[in-house]
């Protein structure tokens, strides 16, 4: 596996980059959450099942709302509710933003749909 230090914009949600000691994948799912937060300890080994099935082509990045190391990334972000689950591609476009408790079989679909689309176009 080779790693890369990825520069991911968070273009639909703002403008600024953040960087991010990542694998090189076509999709990234960055996965907002907070210790306190009940329904973002349900989601969280819901997301995990759905992500190591599709581990192929997605990393999963856990963000935590309330960790200081991570307020740069939080802001840049806009997410203002939790949990959040914010898909992106390679090159940093936000292609879905998941917000509140999701069913899992929201998210398969969802990843399902961007495993049949991989080779996501590289921006001009």
């Amino acid at each position: 596996m080779i790693l890369a230090l990825v520069v991911v914009l968070f273009s639909g949600l703002g403008a600024a980059p953040a960087l991010c000691q990542t694998e090189v994948s076509p999709v990234y799912v960055y996965e907002f959450t907070s210790r306190w937060c009940t329904g973002c300890r349900c989601l969280k080994p819901i997301t995990e099942k759905i992500i190591a099935r599709h581990k192929d082509f997605v990393r999963l990045i856990h963000v935590d709302m309330d960790d200081p190391n991570m307020s740069d990334l939080v802001a840049r972000s806009g997410v203002q509710a939790i949990p959040a689950l914010v898909v992106q591609d390679r090159y940093g476009r936000t292609l879905k933003v998941l917000v509140g408790l999701q069913q899992g079989l929201t998210l398969d679909r969802l990843l399902d749909h961007y495993a049949t689309t991989a080779s996501i176009a590289q921006p001009q």
